[in-house]
This record gives C-alpha cells, sequence and structure tokens, in this order.
C-alpha cells in the first residue's frame, strides 16, 4: 500500500480528511503522517501540541497499513459524522466527533488514540 491507495481507502472507510494528515500540516488532534529522509513517522498530535504513539517506519507500505488500522478502529467506534447516528451502536458507546473522547453509556471506554479499552 502506498500513500495514493491510503486516501482512497481512507476514503472509502468514510474517515473526514481532518482526522489525518499525510506529509502536510500540523492541525491540533490529528493522526499524522510525515516521510522524513526516507524514513516515515507517525503520531498523534494532541490540541495541546504534544506528539504520542509515535512509531518510525522503514518504508512507505509499513507506515500506510499502520495508519489505515489505526483509523479504521477509530472509525469503528466513532459517530457517523453525516447523520449524527452510532456506526457500531453494538458497542454501546459514543464519541465526541471534533475531538475523539467519548461520553461514557457502558462498560467501555475509548482513549485519544481510538483504542477500545475497558473500565
Amino acid at each position: 500500500m502506498n500513500v495514493s491507495c491510503l486516501i482512497k481507502e481512507l476514503e472509502k472507510l468514510g474517515v473526514p480528511a481532518y482526522y489525518y494528515s499525510i506529509n502536510g500540516s500540523l492541525q491540533p488532534d490529528i493522526y499524522v503522517l510525515n516521510e522524513i529522509y526516507g524514513m516515515w513517522e507517525f503520531f498523534y498530535f494532541d490540541e495541546r501540541g504534544r506528539k504520542s504513539n509515535y512509531k518510525k517506519f522503514k518504508n512507505e507500505e509499513d507506515a500506510c497499513i499502520y495508519l489505515y488500522k489505526k483509523l479504521e478502529n477509530v472509525m469503528k467506534y466513532s459517530t457517523n459524522h453525516e447523520s449524527g447516528t452510532q456506526i457500531n451502536s453494538g458497542d454501546r458507546k459514543t464519541i465526541d466527533s471534533h475531538t475523539h473522547t467519548e461520553k461514557q453509556d457502558g462498560r467501555f471506554i475509548v482513549d485519544l488514540n481510538g483504542n477500545a479499552v475497558k473500565e
């Protein structure tokens, strides 16, 4: 998988473009994938300008697959932005579409990186 294929796959998943940046600018509350000197880096850039979940990859394919899986997981537990309905209502959770923080309504919570964790 390369960047152009990744972008197409993310569109198919319904991931809003403002959820991620690929070789672009840093906005608050965004997943970032950058190529730097032949290496690839991934991190989450929070609203306070902090990087978290930093990962380095030797090739584009591994980096793209990682970002795809991360955003696939985020979308699995997020709200449908068009209709405001839950995508995965069986998990009984709602995520604020702007901050990705969870409003508790069940046995699980979703952390800022989009991972489901037990309470």
